[in-house]
């Protein structure tokens, strides 16, 4: 019964509750069954986490600049900090007569510093160990034995800004409208010859959801001299084929990204 002096039913007082109660279970089970057929809370949460990231990167802003500019003030007079506004990456570095000059720093998005690169000297003065959780793997063309000594193949640029270009070459071959990019994984290979030279790139895109699983082919000389040029692997200190797998995901405009 209701409250004296109430006008508002309870919810026992008659069916309208049974009723409410009906439409929202109705509306949790179309919910459920459009999210499995269609992937809807997949792309809302991919969405949240792409309007998210301005936020998250504006809050983090005064540390980084307070940590590069550190960085940068260790370096020789005249460093500039150069802001790379997509991926939101500060590089300390010179510049003379439009050319690189003395060491550079490459950091990550969370800011750890990755590589250091003396481009007067052509050779890597800072290597960062690999992450566990890295999106980056490495194989060898080779056969290891106990007491080996193995050196990964190196880009210079660090192994984020370094690879931005071959992440953001590849755009999958169809129209993402209404198509759940998040059930997608890519996964990229690039082929470092013992010369130092990129051999072959391809990229593997698959989906268990759509069972999708296609492998595409793409000419090395989209890339410019520098983005084809590595320091090559080595078994033992002598140059050997190796193999780079860059582990990416699928935005909705059906560009990759990091995974």
């Amino acid at each position: 019964m209701a409250y004296p002096g109430s006008s508002t039913a309870r919810f026992g007082d008659s069916g309208s509750g049974t009723l409410r109660l009906l439409v929202y279970l109705a509306l949790g089970v179309a919910m459920m069954v459009s999210d499995h057929r269609g992937g809807v809370l997949a792309r809302v949460r991919q969405g949240a986490t792409v309007a998210i990231e301005p936020v998250w990167w504006l809050a983090s802003l005064p540390a980084r600049l307070i940590e590069f500019t550190e960085a940068a003030n260790k370096g020789p007079p005249g460093v500039d900090l150069l802001f790379d506004m997509p991926t939101f990456v500060l590089i300390p570095g010179n510049f003379k007569n439009g050319k690189h000059t003395g060491i550079w720093q490459f950091f990550d998005p969370r800011g750890r510093l990755v590589e250091k690169y003396d481009y007067d000297k052509n050779n890597f003065t800072y290597i960062a160990p690999i992450y566990a959780r890295s999106y980056l793997s490495y194989l060898l063309d080779d056969t290891l034995k106990k007491g080996d000594r193995v050196t990964r193949p190196l880009k210079i640029g660090g192994v984020y800004y370094g690879f931005i270009p071959y992440v953001s070459l590849f755009q999958v071959p169809f129209d993402t409208f209404d198509v759940n990019t998040a059930a997608f994984e890519a996964n990229i290979e690039l082929l470092i010859s013992p010369l130092g030279q990129l051999a072959n790139y391809t990229v593997r895109l698959s989906s268990q959801y759509y069972e999708y699983d296609q492998t595409f082919n793409i000419d090395v000389h989209l890339f410019d001299e520098a983005d084809r040029t590595f320091l090559p692997a080595t078994l033992n200190g002598r140059p050997v084929m190796s193999r780079i797998i860059i582990k990416c995901v699928v935005n909705p405009d059906g560009k990759l990204d990091f995974d």
